[in-house]
């Protein structure tokens, strides 16, 4: 859920106009690594690195380490510093909003 929570927070910065389109291709990305980590699961899975399939824990093991790879690839993410002082702008201005700390 972590790693989830890591690439789903960045998707509201890579293009406001288009959001809907991002959060989609990011859903369909954790859609697309669930099938293929299934083929893991399989029995009888064989390729040229594993032969016999994999047991349950190696499994979850491999898949355990994917995850982990991958949810640190999210700290190579940078954004320009204009759309870092954007989101900065908008987070005060709603949570003015929200505690009426401005109440103009």
């Amino acid at each position: 859920q972590m790693s989830e929570g890591a690439t789903f927070s960045i998707v509201p910065f890579i293009n406001k106009k288009a959001l809907g389109a991002v959060a989609g291709i990011v859903g369909a990305g954790g859609n697309a690594g669930a099938v293929l980590s299934m083929f893991l699961f399989k029995k009888g899975f064989t390729s040229q690195f594993v032969t016999g399939g994999l047991s349950w824990p190696d499994a979850f093991l491999v898949v355990g380490v994917i995850v982990i790879l991958f949810s640190f690839a999210t700290f190579s993410i940078r954004f320009s510093p204009e759309v870092e002082t954007d989101a900065k702008n908008e987070f005060e201005k709603a949570n003015n909003k929200r505690f009426n700390l401005n109440p103009a």
